[in-house]
């Protein structure tokens, strides 16, 4: 079978895709990986065949603006940035299709579903987070102030409307649906749930974190990932500071956030005053010296460090949740925009960790969440959690075989 797949987006976007190709490919596939240049070298050395659907600059722009992160701004820069993927991806993914056998996508790829469609190949998903699959039932979180959720049912009907309307479809329609009627093709409506699978969506969490509801169709769980990360050793230097003091704090804004912010002050003001210790892991320069008390690292093997660790607190990425209920670890998340106020709120419903809901919280608001967070009904609760997950079958394994079934079914 050859399968083609393709992704974008920060290393947590693009991970589990990397490892379901490896996967495939280990088991005869040809798989043919397309994404942004920026991974290029990370999935040669999985040995799989990679080809550049959009530069590493439009990584840089898209992560560097600061609007990114803003919970309603960011879906106007989210949209435009998937219109630049869509018109240069569109041509590239049409060519390699065109022999191909199955397509599978991330969710916001449209040009990969639009090719699907135009060619009539099988096509499938993988979701990374609950709120990427639509659902009634449950809807999603995109501001951890106000979840909709509370909402009396009459106001809950009208969540979709207002999205789909005023700020989904409209940032996100300009550029794609004038490539799809060049195409001769209708326009996206309902942007949010269009490029879902009527074949196949695979979903990687578990059911007891987050269920499949009722009105979610062909979407199957295979629980969390394991062992996919993009550093996978702990440098030695890391590993002597872990071992040299008391557990830290683990604190990361994610992989594509570059902006300093009264949250990382206050984190490494309650190091000092408190006498913590912070690992920080991220791109935000500080003039802070490495010591005793603080280290700075770019990047660092999670699953590795957190064992060590007291408590993570981070921005609510789909990567980041995942390696912290595998090892166990109390999370309190920050989230910003996007899947991370979403995340953020199914780890704290779970007695998994709890929820900084301002960027701009004060100290002693902080010094309050941090203790709140370390208690001990928590820390049994991400033990189970952790054992859980353990317990469960191979995910990626198991993501693979249901895409083999589904195609298999199909033919």
């Amino acid at each position: 079978m050859k399968i083609l797949i393709t992704t974008d987006g920060t290393w947590g976007d693009v991970l589990p895709f990397i490892f379901t190709a490896k996967e495939l490919k280990n088991r005869g596939h040809e798989v043919i990986f397309l994404t942004n240049e920026y991974y290029k070298d990370f999935i040669e050395q999985k040995g799989l065949t990679f080809i550049k659907t959009t530069d590493t600059s439009d990584r840089a722009k898209l992560l560097n603006d600061p609007m990114l992160w803003d919970g309603i701004k960011g879906v106007k820069v989210i949209g435009k940035a998937a219109g630049i993927i869509f018109e240069k991806s569109y041509p590239i993914i049409f060519k390699e299709a065109q022999n191909a056998d199955l397509i599978i996508s991330y969710s916001f790829m449209y040009a990969a579903k639009t090719v699907a469609e135009i060619l009539n190949k099988y096509y499938m998903c993988l979701f990374i987070s609950p709120i990427q699959m639509r659902s009634h039932i449950r809807l999603p979180v995109i501001d951890t102030r106000s979840n909709p959720n509370t909402l009396p049912n009459f106001i809950k009907k009208l969540f979709y409307f207002i999205g789909d309307n005023f700020f989904i479809d409209p940032y996100f329609s300009k550029n794609i649906n004038v490539s799809r009627r060049s195409l001769g093709l209708r326009p996206i409506k309902r942007f949010s749930n269009w490029a879902e699978s009527k074949e196949l969506n695979i979903g990687f969490w578990s059911d007891w974190y987050a269920k499949v509801e009722s009105d979610q169709k062909n979407l199957e769980l295979v629980g969390f990932p394991t062992n996919i990360e993009f550093v996978d050793v702990l440098d030695e230097k890391v590993s002597k500071w872990l071992k040299d003091g008391k557990p830290p704090i683990l604190f990361t804004l994610g992989s594509g956030y570059v902006h300093e912010s009264v949250l990382f002050k206050n984190v490494l003001e309650l190091a000092r005053s408190k006498k913590e210790r912070v690992l920080y892991v991220g791109k935000i320069n500080t003039s802070i010296p490495e010591q005793e008390w603080f280290m700075k690292v770019e990047k660092v093997s999670l699953s590795k460090t957190l064992p060590f660790c007291s408590l993570i607190i981070h921005h609510g990425g789909a990567g980041t949740v995942t390696q912290s209920l595998i090892s166990g670890i109390p999370q309190l998340i920050a989230p910003m925009s996007h899947d991370q106020p979403d995340n953020a709120c199914r780890v704290f419903e779970n007695g998994l960790g709890n929820i900084v809901k301002n960027h701009n919280i004060s100290y002693l608001d902080l010094e309050n969440l941090v203790n709140i967070t370390r208690n001990e009904k928590i820390i049994i609760n991400c033990k189970i959690a952790a054992n859980r997950i353990n317990l469960e079958n191979n995910a990626i394994k198991l993501a693979v075989d249901k895409i083999e079934a589904s195609f298999e079914k199909h033919c």
